[in-house]
């Protein structure tokens, strides 16, 4: 019974003692892997952890959940970085999550939602998953929240930026997507702004009212624009500058230079030009296509224009002309000067030399009537 037993086995073994080798190197090979993977998972597990406490227990209290947190440097800290907190002071270098309270220190460092009083040589605040807003008082050197909105007062020596913006003071710079209120020491940059002051510039893609030292500059449309040298807006309603100029179309001009090019409303200065004027008074008024009326030394139209007054008028197609010298291009209405010129006459001319080139009498003395 035993020999038939041995001889099976025999068998066995020779028919099959390649596949049982390879059976056996398979099981060792797997189980040297499985081993190496669990030391390389218990060496990264310990790694995190070592890490996770460097974090937390630098001093003593590291962990503990208070409202009260008090860091020397980041991550040395008394107090949960991750827990909101009402006071906060950073000696050189804070990080935590949101304080709804008092932070003082030199540089603080917040994610999430951060007021009432914020005070640093430098304030940083990005959004978190809950809250992106920054209120009440906040001043610093510098405060950068750009990515967060500012519902409150924001005060720099320098620099303030913010999402959007409620009221900003800046001895430099305030910049910000949308601001209700900026004073800058040298300027102002926004998309949206409803006041701006700045010292020097003031810039904004709209605006509602800007107050410049130098200059103000809306890419769009502004209401209001006073500056110290030069105004520029696509569509102003009010500019008082040295230079005012407006892409488009303007309702009010003063200045020395006025500038539009298109329909504008009033301008009143040493030199005017614009598309469409409707009333334009200065030392020299030009308009590119036609004029209400124009009062000044020399006025141009080139198309039509109702009335014209000055010392030398010359118009396309005025309807009257009123100076000491008359120039229509086209034809002409009624011309009173000391010399009156046209191509054709519609009206009368009244002056002491007439010249008109289609007239049956080209020229006259005192009085020409049109015959055409």
């Amino acid at each position: 019974m035993n020999n038939q037993i041995n001889k099976k086995s025999s068998r066995v073994l020779n028919l099959y003692p390649k596949r049982f080798i390879f059976f056996l190197l398979t099981v060792i090979l797997s189980s040297t892997v499985r081993s190496e993977e669990a030391e390389k998972d218990r060496i990264i597990a310990n790694e995190e952890i070592i890490e996770k406490e460097s974090e937390e227990k630098d001093l003593p209290y590291g962990d503990v959940k208070t409202p009260i947190g008090i860091s020397i440097r980041y991550p040395y800290s008394i107090g949960s970085k991750s827990t909101p907190k009402f006071i906060q002071g950073n000696l050189l270098f804070g990080k935590v999550a949101s304080v709804d309270g008092i932070q003082v220190g030199l540089w603080n460092k917040n994610k999430g939602r951060v007021g009432i009083v914020n005070i640093g040589f430098v304030n940083e605040i990005e959004p978190s998953s809950f809250s992106n807003t920054a209120y009440g008082l906040h001043v610093s050197l510098w405060n950068d929240y750009r990515r967060v909105n500012m519902i409150g007062l924001q005060i720099s020596g320098l620099v303030n930026e913010a999402r959007n913006s409620l009221f900003q003071v800046g001895g430099l710079i305030n910049g910000s997507e949308k601001s209700i209120f900026q004073i800058g020491g040298f300027g102002n940059f926004t998309h949206e702004s409803v006041f701006q002051v700045g010292v020097f510039i003031n810039s904004a893609n709209k605006a509602f009212f800007q107050v410049g030292g130098f200059g103000n500059d809306a890419k769009k449309s502004t209401a209001i624009q006073l500056a110290g040298i030069t105004n520029n807006a696509r569509e102003p309603f009010l500019q008082l500058s040295i230079i005012n100029i407006a892409d488009r179309r303007s309702k009010l001009q003063l200045g020395v230079v006025n500038l539009s090019d298109d329909e504008t409303g009033i301008q009143f200065g040493a030199f005017n030009k614009a598309g469409k004027p409707f009333l334009q008074l200065s030392g020299f008024n030009m308009a590119d296509n036609r004029a209400n009326l124009q009062v000044g030394m020399l006025n141009i139209t080139n198309k039509r224009v109702g009335l014209q007054i000055g010392a030398m008028n010359n118009a396309g197609e005025p309807f009257l002309q009123l100076s000491g010298i008359n120039i229509a291009d086209n034809r002409a209405n009624l011309q009173v000067g000391v010399l009156n010129v046209t191509e054709n006459l519609k009206g009368i001319q009244f002056g002491v030399i007439n010249y008109c080139i289609k007239c049956l009498f080209p020229y006259t003395i005192l009085v020409n009537i049109g015959a055409n």
